[in-house]
């Protein structure tokens, strides 16, 4: 559980963050030093490559908080988010929080979770994964009507698209992930 001292600790690392990040934007750097790196090094004593993580870490926060999503605790724990394009930072880490079930995440959990489901630089997210939350909407719908199975697969490819099937299986495999992470009884099985 964090407390209040962590909590304080954390949004003041967050605004450090983006304070370096308005300072390279701003072009304010240039009146101390040739490049944004040498700056940082000069005046933060920070390496140019934690530079770029600190300013990442903020962009993506900023992104993040646009799409009202949680946001990490540090840039360290989402390296390997990071490393992705900036397109495709949002979507995986929906995905990580989906995976994650309400537990913290570090870099180790976002890593598992693009092995999981093919994220690698410079590699589109599949549609059908980031589907998941429309499968399970359309599920529950569909499973109040008698003919719920035929249903499903009628609306399900034509409502949402060729990828049905998929988004299905790696629902079906994600649930069951998190139930045997949890311990779960066999009432609270998903499927």
């Amino acid at each position: 559980m964090n407390t209040m001292s962590e909590q304080l600790l954390g949004t003041a690392y967050q605004q450090l963050c983006e304070h370096l990040l308005a300072i390279r934007k701003s072009g304010e750097w240039r009146t101390e030093a040739v490049s944004f790196d040498t700056y940082v090094k000069l005046r933060w004593s920070i390496s140019k490559t934690r530079a770029k993580l600190l300013c990442d870490f903020a962009a993506f926060c900023q992104m993040a908080r646009k799409d009202y999503l949680r946001v990490p605790d540090s840039p360290d724990n989402i390296k390997p988010i990071l490393a992705l394009p900036h397109k495709h930072w949002v979507a995986t880490w929906k995905l990580c929080c989906d995976y994650a079930d309400g537990k913290p995440i570090n870099a180790s959990h976002c890593q598992a979770t693009m092995d999981h489901f093919g994220v690698v630089a410079r590699k589109r997210i599949p549609d059908y994964i980031l589907n998941r939350k429309q499968v399970r909407k359309a599920a529950a719908t569909m499973a109040a009507f008698k003919d719920g199975e035929k249903l499903a697969d009628q609306v399900g490819v034509e409502g949402l698209g060729k990828h049905w099937k998929e988004a299905v299986r790696v629902t079906i495999e994600a649930d069951q992930f998190a139930y045997d992470e949890r311990g779960g009884s066999e009432k609270e099985k998903p499927f």
